[in-house]
């Protein structure tokens, strides 16, 4: 307010000395000038604050310089996979994964008995404690200190996240101590055309998984799936939003409304969770890492004993593979560059990049 005052003080003093002459010279004209700049300075500050400090989950810039670590593990193989997946590991053309996995359709596919074993081998391989002679003795542990889990509205996302971290392992058992776990569409597999992508209706699920929570499901049906798939372009957007959210903690689609009636639960709790477990798809992971360009890939591995150390940091999950991350905004996204659209233009202004560093785990 004092600046203000000031401000309006050297605008009166200067138009009275000039006799409201605009072209008059001396030293109040200079004042005038300062003040201008004074102004502009004011807010041009003001709009940067404003756009430093303001995060949402369509990608707003923040000056927040917050990590997450994300450990991400695709489901185990499900009813649709057997066969495709064994003909894209030998070569297969695109056209021929895609009939064979039409001709395997099933609707929200579920884990086929080798993906449940996959996942408990997962959940042995990463969330078992081992004594010195490599034998389990605690398999129902929390050893790399998860405290979320992410799932996309698929069932066989959730039922993998479910047997490599089951909800037992959490606090004691105390149900109100549970670790959360959140069902996102932005996560689900790429949509439309195959059945196996269409999500069950909400009832079913809260049915289905009385432990998950499906408030940022907008619909109670699928309205979302077509008989037309999904763009490869859109998907990678889907993803991502959906790492967005979990920069951001806010974890439903209309993120804009603070007092949406459908605000998540774990939103509104406050609370934050730096370690989360994501249990996602083979298609969404691919093209949000190599196709999204404000999704960054890094590589910190420094072990060079496993197998999956030696792959690429752009290759394809398998089924119930494990990767760690250090999820992060990229940090020479300065405003400047947040305001700026994406190649093609879609979904507005200040939306930062983000990087996943894959770590040793």
């Amino acid at each position: 307010m004092l600046l203000l005052s000031l401000i309006k003080l050297l605008y009166i003093l200067s138009y009275f000395h000039s006799g409201g002459d605009k072209h008059t010279t001396g030293f109040m004209p200079l004042l005038l000038v300062g003040a201008r700049r004074i102004i502009a300075s004011s807010s041009s500050s003001v709009v940067a604050t404003r756009a430093r400090t303001t995060m949402t989950a369509t990608g707003t810039a923040t000056e927040s310089s917050s990590s997450k670590i994300l450990f991400i593990v695709r489901h185990g193989q499900a009813l649709h996979n057997p066969r495709a997946e064994a003909a894209q590991s030998n070569g297969c053309s695109m056209e021929e994964f895609f009939d064979l996995m039409r001709q395997d359709d099933a609707w929200d596919a579920d884990l086929t008995d080798l993906g449940r074993r996959q996942a408990n081998k997962c959940r042995d391989d990463h969330f078992s404690v081992r004594d010195d002679n490599n034998n389990i003795v605690n398999n129902n542990s929390n050893p790399l200190g998860v405290d979320l889990v992410i799932g996309s509205s698929l069932s066989r996302t959730m039922d993998t996240a479910d047997l490599v971290f089951p909800p037992q392992n959490n606090n004691n058992n105390r149900k109100d101590k549970q670790i959360p776990r959140i069902s996102l569409e932005y996560f689900r597999e790429v949509n439309g055309h195959f059945l196996n992508g269409k999500r069950r209706n909400k009832k079913e699920l809260n049915s289905k998984f009385p432990h998950w929570n499906f408030d940022s499901l907008t619909t109670e049906e699928d309205e979302s799936w077509t008989s037309d798939i999904e763009k490869y372009e859109d998907v990678a957007e889907r993803g991502y939003l959906g790492l967005v959210a979990l920069l951001t903690g806010r974890y439903n689609n209309n993120e804009d409304d603070d007092d949406n009636e459908s605000k998540s639960k774990i939103t509104s709790s406050n609370e934050n969770y730096n370690n989360i477990l994501l249990a996602c798809h083979g298609g969404i992971l691919r093209y949000v890492m190599t196709i999204h360009p404000l999704v960054h890939l890094s590589d910190e591995r420094t072990k060079n004993t496993s197998s999956d150390n030696n792959k690429s940091v752009e290759s394809r999950f398998d089924n119930c593979e494990f990767r760690k991350y250090r999820l992060s905004w990229k940090e020479d996204n300065d405003l400047d560059n947040a305001e700026k659209k994406t190649e093609d233009g879609r979904l507005g202004t200040k939306r930062r990049a983000i990087v996943l560093t894959q770590l040793d785990h």
